[in-house]
C-alpha cells in the first residue's frame, strides 16, 4: 500500500492516468461517429462538389466546384470566406459514410490543439507531462461540459464554423506563445501565423474577431516584454485585418441582413455604449452560469501540475526580473474583455447571445482562458518565489509530492461523487456527451439512426430526376445525432427541401405527415 502511495503521488502516474481517462472518453464519441449522417446546411454546401464528384471523378473538377461554391456564398450569403471554405469539404458528399470522419476529425483535432498549445508553454520532460496533464483536463472539460455537442462535433456545418475555428486559434495561440518565450519569430513562423490569421478571419464572425484580438494583444505584448516593434507580428496583423475587412465588406452580408436579420446598428455613441454594456452583461451571466463543482474541482486539482508546468530555469526566472510584468489583474481583465467581445456580433445583429453554436465556441473559449489564467498566476508566485529561494524550490516541490497523496486523493474522491451524482440518475445520462454516446450505441439507438438514414439515402438516390419524393422522419432519434429543427420538413419550398432535392437532382422533397 505504501509503495501505491507513493507511485500515486507522482507526476507519471497521473500523466498515464490522464491519458487512460482521455481515451476511455473518446472512444465512446469515435464509436458514435460511425453513425453521423448529413444534415441541414451540408446538403446546400455540398451541392457543386458532389456534382463535380459524381460527374467527373476529377480533383480538378473538384476543386473548380469548391471554388465557386465559395464564391457564391460570398456574394449571396455572407462574408466568412473561410467558414464557407470548410463548410464545403463535407465528407458526406464523397460517400454517405464517410461523414463519421467528422466527429472523429473534430473531436481529435480539437484535443491535439490543445495538447499543442500546452505543450508551447513547457520547458523540460517534467514540464512537459503537466502540460499533457493539463490539456487532458482542459479538453475533458471542453468537451463534457459542451452545451450542445451535436453542433460542436457531429454536424459537419455547424463544426466547420466554429469548432475548426478554435482548433486553428489554439494553433496560432502556441505560435504566439513560442515567440513570446523567446523573442524570436522564424521565417516559416512567420509564414505560419499569416496563413492562420488569414482563415481565422475569414471565419464565422465570432471567433473571427476574436482572432483579429489575440492577433493584436500578441503585438502589444511582444511590444511591452522585449521593449522593441515587433516586425514580424505587425505583418501578421495585417493579414489578420486585411481577412477581416475581405470579409466584412463583401456582397453577401448585405443580402443576409436585408432578408434574414434585424440588425441593432450602433449608430450614435449611446448606442454604442449599450451595445458594449450588453455584452458584458452577456459575459458575466455566462461565466456565472458556467462555475460549478465539476469546473473547481479541476482547477484546484490543476494546481500542482500547473505549478511544473511553469517551471522555469534559475537562469530565466531571474533575467526576467528586468522585464515589464503584467499585473495579475489587468491579465484577468483583458481575459474577461476577451471573452466578452464574442458577443460583439450576436448582440449587434440580434441583442442576444446568438444560437447555441456561439454558446459552444464561448465554451471552449472560456474554459481555455480560465486555466491559461490560472497558469499565468501560478507562474508569478513561482517565479517569485523562485527568484528568493532559488535550487531550494525543487526540494520543496519534491518534499510536496511525497506527502500530496492525500491531497489528490481527496479530489479524485469528491470528483468520483460528483460523478455518480450525476450518471446515476436516469435523466442526466444523455447530459455528459461521453456517457450519451456510449448509452446511444449501446442500446442500439445509434445504429438504428444510421440505418435509418441509410434506407433515405438511398430511397432518394434512386428516385429518378425530377421526382417528387416524400420521406419519414427517423423513429431513433440520438440526441448527439440528430436535431429535428435540422432535418427535411414538410414544405417542400423551404431552403433545407429545396437543398436536399438540388443535392439529389430532384424537383421536390418534403418530410411525410407524422
Amino acid at each position: 500500500m505504501a509503495q501505491f502511495m507513493k507511485k500515486f503521488a507522482t507526476v507519471r502516474f497521473w500523466h498515464r492516468a490522464a491519458a487512460a481517462l482521455l481515451l476511455i472518453n473518446l472512444l465512446p464519441l469515435f464509436a458514435i461517429s460511425l453513425y453521423a449522417r448529413m444534415c441541414a446546411d451540408d446538403y446546400a454546401y455540398a451541392i457543386l462538389v458532389h456534382k463535380a464528384i459524381k460527374d467527373r471523378h476529377s480533383l480538378p473538377a473538384y476543386f473548380a466546384a469548391l471554388a465557386r461554391q465559395v464564391l457564391h456564398s460570398y456574394r449571396t450569403w455572407q462574408g466568412s470566406y473561410a467558414a464557407a471554405f470548410f463548410s464545403t469539404l463535407v465528407p458526406g458528399a464523397f460517400h454517405p459514410k464517410a461523414y463519421a470522419l467528422t466527429g472523429i476529425c473534430m473531436t481529435g483535432l480539437l484535443v491535439l490543439s490543445v495538447f499543442i498549445l500546452f505543450r508551447s508553454i513547457a520547458c523540460g520532460a517534467k514540464a512537459r507531462m503537466a502540460a499533457d496533464i493539463a490539456a487532458v483536463v482542459t479538453s475533458l472539460l471542453i468537451i463534457e461540459l459542451m452545451p450542445r455537442a451535436l453542433d460542436a462535433f457531429f454536424w459537419w456545418n455547424g463544426a466547420a464554423n466554429y469548432t475548426v475555428f478554435f482548433i486553428l486559434e489554439m494553433l496560432e495561440a502556441a505560435a504566439f506563445m513560442k515567440l513570446l518565450r523567446s523573442g524570436s519569430c522564424s521565417n516559416l513562423l512567420t509564414v505560419l501565423c499569416c496563413i492562420l490569421s488569414f482563415l481565422i478571419s475569414g471565419g464565422n464572425y465570432v471567433p473571427s474577431l476574436v482572432g483579429v484580438e489575440c492577433a493584436l494583444l500578441c503585438l502589444i505584448a511582444y511590444a511591452v516584454r522585449f521593449r522593441k516593434f515587433p516586425g514580424r507580428l505587425f505583418l501578421v496583423n495585417l493579414f489578420s485585418l486585411s481577412g477581416f475587412a475581405l470579409s466584412i465588406c463583401s456582397p453577401g452580408n448585405a443580402v443576409r441582413m436585408a432578408t434574414d436579420m434585424h440588425t441593432q446598428a450602433a449608430a450614435t455613441p449611446q448606442a454604442l455604449f449599450a451595445l458594449l454594456l450588453r455584452c458584458l452583461q452577456l459575459a458575466a451571466g455566462a461565466i456565472q452560469d458556467s462555475i460549478h463543482l465539476f469546473l473547481i474541482l479541476a482547477l484546484v486539482f490543476l494546481l500542482p501540475f500547473l505549478w511544473l508546468l511553469c517551471e522555469t530555469p534559475v537562469s530565466q526566472a531571474v533575467s526576467q526580473t528586468s522585464r515589464t510584468k503584467v499585473p495579475v489583474v489587468l491579465a484577468a481583465g483583458v481575459a474577461f474583455l476577451l471573452y466578452a467581445s464574442s458577443f460583439a456580433p450576436t448582440v449587434f445583429v440580434d441583442g442576444t447571445e446568438g444560437p447555441v453554436r456561439t454558446m459552444n465556441y464561448r465554451h471552449m473559449l472560456l474554459i481555455v482562458l480560465l486555466v491559461l489564467l490560472e497558469a499565468f498566476i501560478v507562474r508569478r508566485v513561482r517565479c517569485l518565489i523562485q527568484n528568493e529561494t532559488g535550487e531550494k524550490l525543487q526540494s520543496l516541490e519534491h518534499a510536496f509530492l511525497v506527502n500530496a497523496a492525500g491531497y489528490f486523493g481527496s479530489i479524485v474522491l469528491v470528483f468520483a461523487v460528483c460523478c455518480l451524482y450525476y450518471i446515476v440518475p436516469a435523466q442526466n445520462r444523455t447530459i455528459i456527451p461521453s456517457i450519451a454516446a456510449a448509452r446511444s450505441v449501446l442500446i442500439g439507438e445509434a445504429p438504428a439512426y444510421a440505418e435509418e438514414m441509410d434506407e433515405r439515402e438511398s430511397a432518394l438516390s434512386a428516385a429518378g430526376a425530377g421526382a417528387d419524393v416524400v420521406v419519414t422522419l427517423p423513429q431513433d432519434r440520438p440526441g448527439l445525432l440528430y436535431s429535428i429543427s435540422l432535418d427535411i420538413t414538410q414544405d417542400e419550398n423551404g431552403w433545407l427541401d429545396k437543398s436536399v432535392a438540388e443535392y439529389y437532382g430532384l424537383h421536390s422533397v418534403r418530410a411525410a405527415e407524422q
